[in-house]
């Protein structure tokens, strides 16, 4: 490992990569050497993290001030569709650098990368940007990651007291992530809203794969603000509340949904 402490990482990308945004900043330094590290010290790592540390992982690497967590994909259909194309994928979960840190998150990203490919049995990686917190993708980009299509939502987005949570949280203390038992029990601290699309990012180890593995994620549902509604409706969102409550809720909704996935066309 100790060759990528080297020259800059550059991995050659022959697919010509679309509008990514913002040009990404060239002037900050190389990451420091990228090595494998352990879960424990990536959790410390990733309390700089919006989402926080997490329970597994598959691999680990960074160093002191920053680090990249790599597990089995969040889609169970996503990993199944990759396996049955002759892929064996896995996702970037997390990836942080300490505040203040001078080295392009890119550089970490790349060398991370690499790493990947040459220690482990896998020739696939995918991550996802997340518009809903004004995540561009630009990093993974200049990390000569390819954007692919758009991963399409499948359900809802829970905030309790402002802050993004998991429906595991709720179901571990209820015992039901229903939407009518949850809701009553925290009234106005919780809120929920519909998933957008998240922009989906790609690295293969072999590009000339790149038709097939695109072939591989398309096939998803698609959710339009229409469904999105009837999907919130039936878990009850609307259910406990007034008749005259509950319709106004329902169209404050259906125009908030509405703008949300304008906004996401555009971008």
């Amino acid at each position: 490992m100790s060759e990528l402490c080297g020259n800059s990482l550059t991995v050659k990308q022959p697919i010509p990569i679309g509008d990514g945004g913002s040009t990404p900043t060239f002037s900050l330094q190389k990451s420091p050497r990228v090595e494998v590290i352990s879960l424990k010290k990536a959790n410390e790592l990733l309390q700089h993290h919006y989402l926080g540390a997490v329970r597994t992982a598959q691999l680990c690497f960074g160093h002191d001030e920053g680090c990249t967590v790599w597990g089995v994909p969040r889609s169970i259909s996503v990993q199944k569709r990759m396996r049955a194309a002759g892929f064996e994928p896995i996702e970037l979960v997390r990836m942080v650098g300490i505040p203040g840190h001078l080295w392009a998150t890119s550089s970490l990203l790349a060398h991370s990368t690499r790493l990947l490919f040459k220690t482990a049995n896998f020739d696939s990686a995918i991550t996802y940007a997340d518009r809903e917190v004004g995540h561009t993708g630009n990093t993974y980009l200049a990390a000569n990651w390819l954007q692919v299509e758009d991963a399409q939502p499948d359900g809802s987005t829970w905030w309790l007291d402002g802050k993004r949570v998991s429906r595991k949280r709720f179901f571990n203390e209820f015992g039901t992530t229903k939407y009518e038992i949850v809701k009553p029990k925290y009234g106005e601290r919780l809120i929920v809203t519909p998933d957008i699309p998240k922009k989906r990012f790609i690295f293969l180890k072999d590009w000339s794969r790149l038709d097939a593995a695109q072939k591989a994620l398309k096939k998803e549902k698609t959710w339009g603000a229409k469904r999105l509604l009837e999907f919130e409706a039936k878990q009850g969102a609307f259910a406990i509340l007034p008749v005259e409550e509950n319709k106004k809720r329902q169209e404050e909704y259906a125009a908030k949904i509405l703008r949300q996935s304008n906004r996401w066309r555009k971008s």
